[in-house]
C-alpha cells in the first residue's frame, strides 16, 4: 500500500515497528491449556467391607456357650433344654446356629401367646405384657446372638438371608425379620414411629428400647427381669388376669 508523502518520517517509523511486532509469533498471547482429568480418582475414608460367609459358617458350627444354664435359661427349663438330645442317652451339640434359631421361634411363640390370650376380649395387649415377653431370655438373647453373628461375618442380615433359589425360602429378608421389634411389629401390630429399613437390623429393637414401660421401666434396661423368666412369666399372667376382670 503506498504510503502518502506528506507522512512525517516519525509516524512512519511507528507503523513499521508495529507491523514487525504484529508478525513476530513470540509476541502472541498464550492461552492456558484446559485441565485435565485425573487419571486416578481422589481417594476416599470409605471402606467397603465384604460379607465372609466362611466366618459366619465357622461361628454357626460352634457349640453355643451363650447363655447360662444355672442363671438366665434354668436346667428347670426342659423344653429349652430338652432340645440337646433327640434320642436317650444320646448327647446333641447344641451349635451357635440351632441355638439361634430356636430362641427366635421362642420370642415369636410367646408374643403369639399374649395375643391369643386375649380372644373373646376387646382391646390390644398391654404394654406390660409385651414387656415382659421383649425382657426374657429368648428375645434379648436371639438379638445379641444374631448381631454378634453378623459382626463376626461383616455380614448384613440381608447376606444372611435365605435366597430365593435356596430350599426353605419363604420371604425376602427372613434373617433379617427375626429381630424382637420387628416380630412385635409382625405378631402385635406395635411398630413405632422409625420406619425402620429392613436391612437395619438392630433398629426396630434400639426403637423400643427408648420407651418407658408403665409400672416396668425402660426395656433398654430388663434389668433382674431378664432371665428370671418364672417371674416375667407371672407377671404376664397378672396382666391378663386383670385385662380379664376388668372386661367381665
Amino acid at each position: 500500500m503506498p504510503l502518502p508523502k506528506s507522512m512525517s518520517p516519525f509516524v512512519l517509523l511507528f507503523l513499521l515497528l508495529s507491523l514487525a511486532s504484529a508478525q513476530d509469533p513470540t509476541n502472541a498471547p498464550t492461552v492456558s491449556p484446559a485441565p485435565t482429568a485425573s487419571p486416578t480418582a481422589a481417594p476416599t475414608n470409605e471402606t467397603v467391607t465384604e460379607c465372609d460367609i466362611s466366618a459366619y459358617n465357622e461361628w454357626a458350627a460352634e457349640e453355643f456357650q451363650g447363655i447360662s444354664k444355672d442363671l438366665v435359661i434354668p436346667a428347670t427349663n426342659e423344653r429349652w433344654w430338652d432340645i440337646q438330645n433327640y434320642q436317650t442317652g444320646v448327647a446333641f451339640t447344641l451349635t451357635n446356629a440351632h441355638a439361634v434359631e430356636v430362641l427366635g421361634t421362642k420370642c415369636r411363640q410367646y408374643m403369639q401367646a399374649i395375643k391369643i390370650g386375649l380372644s373373646g376380649r376387646h382391646g390390644p395387649v398391654s404394654d406390660q405384657a409385651i414387656f415382659d415377653v421383649m425382657c426374657t431370655e429368648y428375645c434379648v438373647v436371639n438379638d445379641q446372638f444374631r448381631e454378634e453373628a453378623m459382626s463376626r461375618s461383616k455380614c448384613s442380615c440381608l447376606d444372611l438371608s435365605t435366597k430365593e433359589w435356596e430350599v426353605g425360602y419363604s420371604v425376602a429378608g427372613d434373617y433379617c425379620r427375626e429381630n424382637s421389634g420387628r416380630m412385635m411389629c409382625d405378631e402385635l401390630e406395635r411398630c413405632g414411629m422409625w420406619e425402620c429399613a429392613l436391612d437395619d437390623f438392630s433398629c426396630p429393637r434400639m426403637e423400643y428400647n427408648t420407651l418407658d414401660v408403665l409400672l416396668r421401666g425402660n426395656p433398654g434396661d430388663c434389668g433382674e427381669g431378664v432371665g428370671v423368666f418364672g417371674g416375667l412369666l407371672l407377671g404376664t399372667v397378672m396382666c391378663l388376669g386383670m385385662s380379664l376382670w376388668l372386661s367381665l
